[in-house]
């Protein structure tokens, strides 16, 4: 698999995950990539992937030991507790298939692998088929030669920023053009305020990369500032799949 550009690799939630379970490893933690489905917010399930991390209290005051696991949502950050199963983790995670990480893959093998009546004890062979650590050791060995060929970032085929700038200035003229020739009007271009737009449209587009809103009070804060007194400012985000600037002012008008 090869992406041109990093978004490529960032717009899979399992590239995410497996991202985030690696990092997490590097800081010491017991972390593994988890495979299993959560509530798609009708009634229903969806496949889904997300990362959690076990830890292993020391026992209590009567000797008995349990297990922590915290999952963790990689294209948003947010946590919650899945054993204890609190109520965020109730009521978005349904079931866990198998859970990986460099060197190790273990597989449910719970008669029933819904979170609510399961056990989140890995080191439970009762509970979890683990796969033997040479055939992973093995797998490991076999793909690194090609690693880097494999999971490399190619040259772009476009350079992005020159690309913008061009599509930008043509849709400038013709923006220009249209108010002129069909409205009347003359148009002037605020080039500060342009800059200002900028982190918001770095929001939407980051929004559409993990599908997280981020907050915009500190960009209307600004354009209030910005904007004087008995003015409106107006204006939403759009997107395209090309860079034809004709086709884009006609689809805008």
């Amino acid at each position: 698999k090869c992406w041109r550009n990093s978004r490529w690799f960032f717009a899979q939630v399992w590239d995410h995950a497996t991202l985030l379970c690696s990092l997490l490893l590097g800081y010491g933690l017991d972390a593994r990539v988890c495979v299993g489905t959560m509530s798609d917010g009708r009634g229903g399930a969806q496949p889904h992937v997300w990362v959690a991390t076990w830890s292993r209290p020391p026992p209590d005051r009567h000797g008995v030991a349990t297990i922590r696991v915290r999952a963790w949502e990689s294209a948003t950050g947010r946590t919650c507790s899945l054993a204890p199963l609190d109520a965020e983790a109730r009521a978005k995670y349904l079931s866990v298939a198998c859970v990986f990480a460099h060197d190790s893959f273990h597989a449910n093998a719970q008669p029933s692998d819904a979170l609510l009546s399961g056990s989140l004890d890995v080191d439970d062979a009762s509970c979890w088929l683990a796969l033997d650590g040479r055939r992973v050791e093995a797998l490991t060995h076999a793909a690194a030669p090609s690693a880097t060929a494999d999971f490399g970032l190619a040259r772009p085929r476009v350079d992005a920023s020159a690309a913008a700038a061009a599509v930008e200035a043509e849709l400038r003229t013709l923006v220009a053009a249209y108010r002129r020739d069909a409205r009347g009007l003359a148009t002037s271009w605020d080039d500060d305020l342009s800059y200002m737009l900028q982190p918001a449209l770095a929001a939407y587009e980051q929004e559409r990369v993990v599908g997280h809103a981020a907050s915009h009070d500190d960009f209307q804060d600004a354009i209030r500032r910005r904007v004087p007194h008995g003015h409106c400012f107006k204006g939403f985000p759009t997107c395209f799949p090309h860079l034809n600037a004709q086709r884009m002012l006609a689809a805008l008008q």
